[in-house]
C-alpha cells in the first residue's frame, strides 16, 4: 500500500469526523439567524428528505431498492429504463439530436428568478465563479415500439438546470410556495419528453478498480447542494459536444458517456477496460424533479492505489473532497455469479448502504440500485 493510498484513507477518516459535525454546525446557524444574531442566510435549493419524498410522489409506483440488512430498502428514484438483464438492447437504443434549443416558458422563468438571483449570491459569498454557460443535453422525446427505444436530445442552458432542477424546492418570500408544488401538483412526474422542466440528462458512472474496490468521489464543500456526500467517481451531464459532430442519428454507447469520469478521475480510455462497460439503465432522481440520470458500470484497469494517485492531476479534481475507495472483492468485478457468490456480494454491498446511506447522493444511490439489479441477473442458472 503507497504512502498516497494511506494519505487517501486518512483524509476519508477525517472527513467523516467532519461530516458528523457539520449538520450540528448548520443547524445552529439557522437558529442564530432567525434570532438575529447572524446575517447568515440559509438556503434551501434541495430540502426534501426521502420520507418526504415518498409523501410528496404518493403516485409514482415503482422505487428503486437496495439490499439493506435482510430485506430492502427504497430510495427516492424511480426507473425509466432498465437494461441490467440484457445489454444487447442497449445497442438497439437510438439517439437522435433536435438543432433548436429548449426555452423555458416565460411563467417558470418569472417565477425562478428569485431563485437563481440566490444561487448566484450563495457562489459569490463563497468566492465560486459563476457557471459556465455550457450547453447540455435534455430528453425532448422518448418512444419505445417493439422492444426499440428511440430517443431525440436537444440543447439546454446550464442555467436552466439551476433554475429548474437544482432550486426546484426555493421559497423566495413567507408564505409562498416552491417550483416542485407548482409542476408536480398532482404528485407524479411529467413523462419524459413532455417536461416542463430543463431536466438534462444526468450521467453517474460507477467506477471498480481491477483490485475489487469501488471508487467513490466525496463531494466538495464548494459545491451549492448534497456537499460532502459521497458520489459516483464520473457525475455530471451530457453535454451538447458529447454528441458525435456531424451525425444526427446514433446508437447510445456512441455517446461521449465517460468524458465526465475522465475528468474527474484524469483516467484515460487506456486506464479501462472498455469492453465491460455496461450502460445500466435510466433512472429519475425525484429530490431534483425527477432528473433522468443514465447510470453506467466501468470497470478500470489499475488498481485502487493507481486511481488515487492519477486523480491528483484530474481536470476538474476540486469538484470532490477526495476519491474514497470501498472493497467489495473481485465477486464485484464476475460477469457471472453463483447464488453463494451473490449472498456474499449481497452482505458487503448492504453494509456499505447501511453505513453510509445518509451520506449518499440520490444518484449514488440510483447507479448502485442499478449495478445491483445487474448483478442478480449475474447470477448462474
Amino acid at each position: 500500500m503507497s504512502r498516497a493510498f494511506r494519505r487517501r484513507i486518512s483524509s476519508a477518516v477525517v472527513e467523516d469526523v467532519i461530516s458528523y459535525c457539520i449538520p450540528i454546525w448548520s443547524t445552529a446557524r439557522v437558529l442564530l439567524g432567525r434570532l438575529g444574531f447572524s446575517r447568515l442566510k440559509e438556503y434551501s435549493f434541495l430540502r426534501l428528505k426521502s420520507r418526504e419524498l415518498w409523501t410528496f410522489y404518493k403516485k409514482e409506483p415503482s422505487w428503486m431498492e437496495l439490499p439493506y440488512g435482510d430485506g430492502v430498502r427504497a430510495i427516492p428514484l424511480v426507473v425509466a429504463a432498465d437494461w441490467t438483464a440484457n445489454q444487447n438492447e442497449v445497442t438497439r437504443v437510438q439517439v437522435t439530436r433536435k438543432d433548436d434549443q429548449f426555452e423555458l416558458n416565460d411563467w417558470i422563468k418569472g417565477f425562478t428568478d428569485p431563485a437563481i438571483q440566490a444561487y448566484l449570491e450563495f457562489l459569490k459569498e463563497r468566492n465560486r465563479p459563476e457557471p459556465r454557460p455550457d450547453l447540455n443535453l435534455r430528453i425532448a422525446s422518448w418512444d419505445e415500439f417493439q422492444g426499440n427505444t428511440k430517443i431525440q436530445l436537444q440543447p439546454v442552458s446550464y442555467f436552466d438546470h439551476i433554475r429548474t432542477n437544482l432550486t426546484i424546492d426555493y421559497i423566495h418570500k413567507p408564505g409562498g410556495y416552491c417550483l416542485r408544488e407548482h409542476v408536480h401538483k398532482d404528485h407524479r412526474l411529467e413523462s419524459l419528453g413532455r417536461t416542463s422542466l430543463a431536466d438534462h440528462l444526468g450521467i453517474d458512472a460507477l467506477l471498480f478498480s481491477v483490485d475489487g474496490h469501488l471508487i467513490l468521489s466525496r463531494r466538495s464543500r464548494r459545491l451549492a447542494v448534497t456537499v460532502g456526500k459521497f458520489g459516483p467517481s464520473g457525475a455530471g451531464a451530457l453535454k451538447a459536444s458529447d454528441f458525435p459532430k456531424f451525425r444526427k442519428r446514433v446508437a447510445l454507447p456512441e455517446l461521449n458517456l465517460l468524458r465526465e469520469l475522465f475528468e474527474e478521475t484524469s483516467l484515460m480510455e487506456s486506464d479501462i477496460d472498455l469492453d465491460r462497460v455496461h450502460i445500466l439503465g435510466v433512472g429519475r432522481d425525484l429530490l431534483r424533479g425527477g432528473k433522468p440520470q443514465l447510470f453506467l458500470s466501468v470497470p478500470s484497469l489499475l488498481t485502487a492505489d493507481k486511481i488515487l494517485e492519477k486523480w491528483e492531476s484530474a481536470e476538474t479534481y476540486w469538484e470532490h473532497k477526495n476519491l474514497v475507495p470501498f472493497p467489495l472483492g473481485k465477486l464485484a468485478l464476475n460477469d457471472s455469479l453463483s447464488k453463494e457468490e451473490l449472498r456474499k456480494l449481497r452482505g458487503k454491498l448492504s453494509a456499505l448502504i447501511a453505513r453510509h446511506l445518509q451520506r449518499m447522493t440520490e444518484p449514488l444511490l440510483g447507479a448502485l440500485a442499478m449495478w445491483w439489479y445487474e448483478r442478480k441477473n449475474a447470477v448462474c442458472r
